[in-house]
């Protein structure tokens, strides 16, 4: 089976375009992520089009990396990934950080599983940290 390569910087190429500095329309700063509807429009209007800007390599390195956070990082590795970017957009506090990155999967991609059984996560290579990711 194909080992499947993922970083935690592959979560920053989402996590990157809500960053200080970034152009993040106005209508989408300030959102609040408690709400369902606010984060499928970031999701949908905004990080699933820069995603798509990608490389195909850098798009299938993100999705599994995303899968794998969900599965096997702590609540307090996702929250640190997220907050690294100094994004524009608070996290929910209504709910976890691994329910928000869920809530992203099932928008990013809604006909597909997020979960990983013990037996495939062999499957994953972490490549540490990677700074040419977002090139």
């Amino acid at each position: 089976m194909k080992t499947k390569k993922i970083s935690e910087s592959y979560i920053d190429v989402l996590w990157c375009n809500i960053g200080e500095g970034m152009n993040i329309p106005d209508d989408l700063r300030g959102l609040n992520l408690n709400n369902y509807d606010s984060i499928s429009r970031l999701v949908k209007d905004y990080l699933m089009v820069n995603l798509k800007e990608k490389s195909i390599s850098t798009q299938i390195r993100t999705k599994n990396t995303l899968k794998y956070a969900i599965n096997f990082w702590d609540e307090k590795t996702l929250e640190r990934i997220y907050e690294e970017v100094l994004p524009e957009i608070e996290l929910p506090t209504a709910f976890s950080c691994k329910e928000f990155y869920i809530k992203v999967w099932t928008l990013l991609f809604p006909n597909e599983s997020y979960h990983i059984d013990n037996d495939d996560k062999s499957t994953y290579q972490d490549l540490g940290p990677l700074y040419n990711v977002f090139l």
